[in-house]
């Protein structure tokens, strides 16, 4: 199991630089690493995250690097604040000039940061940060995140009370009272929306389809017009 959490970082990281990687004859490949490695999220998993990723570096770099390329990591430091991560992100990017920025804990940073990075077409891989809010209704085109957002934990947690509660409860799902508390922060918000949305279809009588799927038109005719 400790082998495997590394091989997924590389793997991930290695994804990454693939889509990045500068053409053939340049130079290493920069890429500016930012975690919180000081400050209350530090000890909360950032720096825990800064380590796997230098192993993930270090485990490509000993296999040859990226078709020769070896990759360079610039590590900085975002201490826990949210106006440091964004200062430190334009740095990387403006003055450093690396290829492609990766990292970031928290949500709090990752929500902001994300955008000013892609509106000034810069490229960005988000490790661990995993608020919704990233990326919802937001279009971005040089962000990137390889795993799940925040709603569908939420959501998750709800659908298991939901297909338990009978079995495990002995109760019928509508009679299930569950208490939503939340921190007040990207991270938190979103889990609690997939909470509250999971809820509300687990004691429903009737789910509609989503609007993609012509949720409204479905609605008309199970409740309106058959009537």
């Amino acid at each position: 199991m400790h082998r495997f959490k590394p091989l997924l970082a590389a793997g991930g990281i290695l994804a990454a630089i693939v889509l990045f990687a500068p053409a053939a004859g340049a130079a290493d490949i920069k890429i500016g690493v930012l975690y919180d490695l000081t400050g209350a999220f530090a000890a909360g998993g950032s720096k825990a995250a800064a380590i796997g990723n230098r192993i993930a570096i270090d485990m490509i770099n000993e296999k040859g690097g990226v078709e020769g390329h070896k990759i360079v990591e610039i590590e900085a430091d975002a201490q826990s604040k949210t106006d440091v991560a964004i200062n430190e992100a334009e740095r990387l990017l403006n003055d450093v000039k690396v290829d492609l920025l990766m990292g970031v804990f928290s949500s709090a940073q990752c929500v902001p940061m994300a955008a000013r990075v892609d509106a000034a077409k810069k490229f960005m891989w988000a490790n661990v940060c995993v608020a919704s809010a990233v990326f919802k209704d937001k279009n971005l085109q040089y962000v990137f995140r390889p795993q799940v957002h925040s709603d569908q934990f939420g959501e998750a947690s709800c659908s298991f009370i939901a297909e338990n509660a009978k079995s495990r409860l002995k109760k019928d799902v509508k009679d299930i009272k569950v208490a939503i508390i939340n921190e007040d922060g990207p991270y938190g918000v979103g889990v609690a929306m997939g909470n509250a949305a999971e809820a509300v279809k687990a004691a429903a009588s009737a789910v509609a389809p989503s609007n993609s799927d012509s949720g409204v038109a479905w609605a008309i005719r199970q409740f309106v017009l058959a009537s």
